[in-house]
């Protein structure tokens, strides 16, 4: 039992120490009229509703993801430097699209 009680003990440190979840809060901002909609893998489909801010909390790492041109694209990847910011979404999108238009072009 005593062997028990201090395994939790140290593992109870261990997460204090290191977190459990790595994961990151941030929020995205859709500041367009319209709704958009992005898809994060392991969720439900999300759909921004316009002049709107979402938190959302995603594990690091994580890839969302929008579609154009009936594909789908990656439109960014979770990481700690996005902790507590606010992104603005449809400018993240916009950028995304024209390097994909870029790409497409120059092939």
């Amino acid at each position: 039992m005593k062997k028990i009680l201090i395994t939790l003990t140290i593992v109870a440190m261990a997460i204090a120490a290191f977190g459990n979840n790595p994961s990151v809060s941030f929020k995205v901002k859709n500041k367009s009229q319209d709704t958009v909609e992005i898809v994060i893998p392991g969720y439900s489909k999300a759909t921004l509703m316009p002049k709107t801010v979402s938190k959302l909390e995603l594990s690091k790492g994580q890839k969302i993801f929008f579609n154009y041109h009936n594909r789908q694209y990656t439109l960014l990847t979770v990481s700690n430097q996005m902790k507590g910011e606010v992104l603005d979404i449809c400018q993240i999108i916009e950028s995304r699209k024209q390097q994909i238009d870029a790409t497409y072009i120059s092939r």
